[in-house]
């Protein structure tokens, strides 16, 4: 291993751009140390690129600023990614309701 992380760049589903999707809210992490840092992220997560894992680490698209988009590093279940009817997200106010 070259000690730098392992990512595989996955398709994102074609149903995860359709439909009337709510806007999930969240937070954009960037770093000067990917390197460092994604590893530590991917044992919080439960994530490893090698063995079975609850989720896998695909590149999806993010709105950072009305109209303006990135790319960043989601971690999604296994199960959505295999069954599209997983990809409804929720309006944040369902499990949330202070968050507005």
């Amino acid at each position: 291993s070259s000690g730098h992380p392992v990512s595989y760049l996955e398709p994102m589903p074609e149903s995860a751009t359709a439909g009337n999707w709510a806007p999930v809210y969240g937070e954009l992490l960037t770093f000067d140390d990917p390197s460092t840092r994604l590893p530590a992220i991917d044992r919080l997560e439960g994530f490893s690129p090698e063995g079975r894992c609850f989720y896998r680490r695909v590149l999806f698209p993010v709105s950072i600023i009305r109209g303006s988009f990135t790319v960043a590093w989601v971690y999604v279940g296994e199960e959505a990614l295999n069954t599209q009817t997983h990809w409804q997200l929720k309006d944040i106010e369902e499990w949330n309701p202070e968050r507005k």
